[in-house]
């Protein structure tokens, strides 16, 4: 069937009703709800991404492989990271892509007329890694955010959005990332209640000079004024630029969660972890009260002895998801075996509210290794990354209370109530899950039996709990 025209013009839920395409999702932006822990066996079925662990979660090598986020609108699945040689694991084809698929959920075909390229200015997949993939409310487009620097060869910086239906860039989008010849990095970008807000290394966005942060139209690209929160300075001299990484927006789309290499936002001093108050009236973004002296015990040059990483490693929290009902946030991240009240390669429940010195209501510590995603479902926290172990020191309310390491290689689910905080025995237990890289990358999808539901996860291993899980698998809801 012929391709109806649409005017630029038209709404993203607009657009939804000229496609005929249902709101079936929420508008907020969090995590939703699963009524139970998924299984740690793997579906058999998902396609096999090839290629090595990457030795460095910043920095791609020749061999490096990897999602970086995942999207599912219906029963298609879209990924973004690092890849081309794909298997499809239904018919033994091979084919390739460019940092981009997408494959059917409830039978892993790999769909092959899907296939943009995102590549770096020479055209190579290295320097041309896609870090988000998100898609709107009504499922009639998808966002892709990375360092990319051409898609299919025609110059493309930082951003691009994916028309569904015509299944193809739509080019009434034009996010001028990086307009000002300085970088066009996208590390994330979120849609909840209409908005669409974008996190990177860059200076320009949307026709103005934002640094790291700006709100753009989810149609044309063009910069709004519901963001403009000065945010400045770096963790340490030797920790690049300032950069926002996650966006984590509650799901009433009141509050929304900034973590990344930055120390000051609305001139106000906030060690990599800031909590923005929005407007839905359409007034400014503005920055809460919200801090905590735990950060400032992680910060690089304050906390101490380099705090978290040393002078190796100073941009430490890594993800941030919201608990389906909004009372609470989790916080994981990097950065090394520095104790308490350091937050290093920890994950920790923070309550919704506006204390200048919050206290996190449980910590987990994992012994020296890092958290790279974390998802709330509910009663359960999902952790990936490339830990060994969890529960290597476990604080609740500033008091420690747990100090036994539990082997979760990569991946691991905690008990996410007020009073435990600690991992689930029994689930993914042992070292026969790849560590890689890190598993960066979850998405949760409810429904019923028969749809596929349960834990998306995405990284750079070949394995979970002994079975091939090559990059991208599914958790699931129903085994």
């Amino acid at each position: 069937m012929k391709r109806a025209r649409v005017a630029v013009a038209v709404t993203v839920t607009g657009l939804a009703a000229v496609l005929g395409i249902s709101l079936l999702t929420p508008s907020g932006g969090a995590t939703p709800a699963l009524p139970a822990r998924v299984s740690d066996n793997p579906v058999d079925y998902t396609p096999v991404i090839s290629g090595n662990a990457c030795l460095d979660d910043d920095v791609a090598d020749a061999s490096c492989r990897r999602v970086r986020d995942i999207a599912r609108i219906g029963d298609r699945v879209y990924t973004g990271g690092i890849m081309d040689s794909v298997t499809d694991r239904t018919t033994g084809k091979v084919s390739t892509f460019g940092n981009a698929m997408m494959f059917n959920a409830r039978t892993g075909a790999v769909s092959t007329g899907f296939h943009p390229k995102f590549t770096g200015a020479t055209g190579s997949l290295q320097d041309g890694q896609v870090y988000a993939v998100e898609r709107s409310t009504g499922g009639t487009a998808v966002w892709y955010g990375g360092e990319f620097k051409q898609v299919d060869g025609v110059t493309n910086r930082g951003l691009i959005r994916w028309d569904v239906a015509g299944n193809r860039q739509f080019t009434g989008f034009n996010a001028r990332i990086g307009a000002d010849g300085k970088t066009a990095r996208v590390y994330d970008a979120k849609y909840f209640c209409g908005r669409l807000w974008v996190a990177g290394d860059f200076t320009s966005a949307g026709g103005v000079s934002r640094t790291a942060l700006v709100s753009l139209d989810p149609n044309t690209g063009a910069a709004t004024n519901e963001v403009n929160l000065l945010v400045g300075g770096t963790a340490s001299s030797n920790s690049g630029p300032t950069r926002i990484t996650k966006i984590a927006p509650s799901p009433n789309c009141k509050r929304v969660v900034l973590i990344g290499n930055f120390t000051q936002i609305a001139n106000h001093v906030r060690y990599q972890v800031a909590v923005i108050n929005v407007s839905l009236s359409g007034g400014r973004a503005l920055l809460a009260p919200w801090d905590s002296s735990h950060l400032k015990a992680s910060q690089a040059g304050v906390g101490g002895a380099g705090a978290c990483g040393g002078t190796a490693l100073t941009v430490w929290p890594r993800d941030v998801d919201w608990a389906p009902d909004g009372t609470w946030w989790a916080l994981g991240g990097t950065g090394g075996n520095k104790a308490y009240p350091a937050l290093c390669d920890s994950v920790s429940r923070w309550t919704n509210n506006d204390s200048t010195n919050a206290e996190p209501v449980w910590i987990n510590y994992t012994g020296g290794d890092t958290f790279l995603s974390v998802k709330v479902t509910g009663q359960h926290v999902y952790v990936g990354g490339h830990f060994r172990v969890l529960d290597h020191v476990v604080y609740r309310q500033g008091k420690r209370v747990a100090s036994t390491d539990h082997e979760h290689f990569g991946l691991g689910v905690l008990a996410a109530t007020y009073s435990s905080g600690m991992s689930l025995s029994g689930w993914n237990d042992g070292d026969t899950t790849g560590r890689g890289g890190g598993w960066a990358a979850m998405l949760a999808t409810p429904g019923a039996r028969g749809t596929a539901s349960g834990l998306w996860v995405g990284g750079d291993a070949d394995t979970i709990k002994g079975e091939t899980g090559k990059r991208v698998a599914l958790l699931p809801l129903f085994p």
